[in-house]
């Protein structure tokens, strides 16, 4: 397998399987290769942030599992008691130039209650100019389970307006950037390298 930090992601080649005695019991070879982003849906997180560990100790472990791992970009009650939270996960965050990319949960409730819609998005929000695009999106409601609604999306950077409650996310990814630049940076190639010490 093949392991980037940098998109997050795990690119399947071959599975062996040994017994005690070391002799191969069961062979897979993916043809086509299989590349999988992982986020807190993948089944194989645990896996992923252990080897990432044990290779660059930026301590993917303790944010997978810490209790602040994910974030609130806002919420909001509407007239009719609904109820809405959009929560960021921030063992996810990393920055590419000026962009922060991240996967969001968010959340609707009726007024008893009830979840009534559910969307998980992958983000990059430019944060300077203010304005993010929709990378790739699953939705769930009650009528239709859950659907994948990548192919319905607009491929291009939407402006974040004044007032809305996405200004309210903006303002608390600006300030997360600030205060978890290590993180944020922790594996970037994009940058200029630093100076060596005399």
């Amino acid at each position: 397998m093949e392991i980037s930090p940098q998109e997050r992601t795990i690119e399947y080649v071959q599975e062996n399987f040994y017994d005690q005695a070391g002799s191969s019991i069961w062979q897979k070879i993916y043809e086509p290769r299989t590349v999988k982003e992982i986020n807190s849906q993948a089944f194989d997180e645990d896996f992923y942030v252990v080897v990432i560990d044990h290779v660059f100790r930026h301590g993917e472990v303790a944010r997978q599992k810490a209790e602040d791992r994910w974030i609130t970009l806002w919420s909001a009650t509407m007239p009719d008691k609904s109820r809405t939270e959009v929560i960021a996960d921030t063992t996810t965050m990393r920055l590419r130039g000026d962009n922060i990319i991240y996967w969001e949960w968010s959340e609707t409730k009726d007024g008893a209650g009830n979840i009534v819609e559910v969307k998980f998005a992958k983000k990059t929000v430019n944060l300077p100019q203010g304005t993010q695009k929709t990378l790739s999106c699953r939705s769930w409601d009650a009528g239709e389970g859950w659907q994948d609604v990548t192919d319905g999306l607009d491929d291009t950077y939407q402006e974040i307006k004044k007032g809305t409650q996405a200004e309210k996310g903006l303002v608390r990814l600006r300030a997360y950037s600030k205060g978890y630049t290590y993180w944020l940076n922790r594996y970037r190639t994009d940058l200029p390298p630093a100076p060596k010490k005399k």
